[in-house]
């Protein structure tokens, strides 16, 4: 499961790229945060990031 999530939100980071709808700086931060608080890591992100 945590394998696919992060196939996941690869794939969300290449497509949100490619089609413009944010700079890749936004991207790579907010994407893998987002990934990480879907994934049941809300409670201590700061191990992840």
């Amino acid at each position: 499961m945590l394998a696919a999530l992060g196939f996941a939100t690869i794939a969300v980071l290449l497509l949100v790229t490619m089609t413009k709808r944010a700079s890749v700086l936004v991207a790579l931060i907010l994407l893998p945060v987002l990934g990480a608080l879907i994934g049941g890591f809300a409670d201590d992100p700061g191990e992840c990031i």
